[in-house]
């Protein structure tokens, strides 16, 4: 009983950080990350707006993740022409599914679509 009223959302911080790793654009890059019982707060730079549009829908897209939005990002040219985008993400998430409840959602979906 103590565990589960003790429990938040801090608690699974590793899967989300496994999750992060997994599908963040290889030019993204994080330079501070804040988390407080779920609430995130992500401050990166990338390359290009493409890789941060895939980003955002990757986070979307978990089920888990929800209320992602960006703020106002800054785009600057530096030496030879090369771009960097730096912005700040917000989101909340919750306990990330286990992969056998992943895969039986998945498996339901493919079947509704067939």
């Amino acid at each position: 009983q103590f565990a589960g009223a003790s429990a938040t959302n801090n608690d699974y911080l590793d899967e989300l950080v496994y999750f992060l790793e997994a599908e963040m654009p290889s030019d993204i890059t994080i330079s501070n990350m804040s988390v407080n019982n779920g609430a995130v707060t992500i401050s990166c730079s990338g390359q290009s707006k493409d890789t941060l549009a895939s980003f955002i829908i990757a986070l979307k897209e978990q089920r888990n993740i929800y209320g992602v939005n960006v703020g106002a990002f800054n785009e600057v040219k530096g030496v030879n022409e090369a771009i960097t985008i730096s912005y700040t993400i917000t989101f909340n998430f919750s306990d990330f599914p286990d992969e056998d409840e992943t895969t039986e959602t998945d498996d339901i979906v493919s079947e509704e679509e067939e």
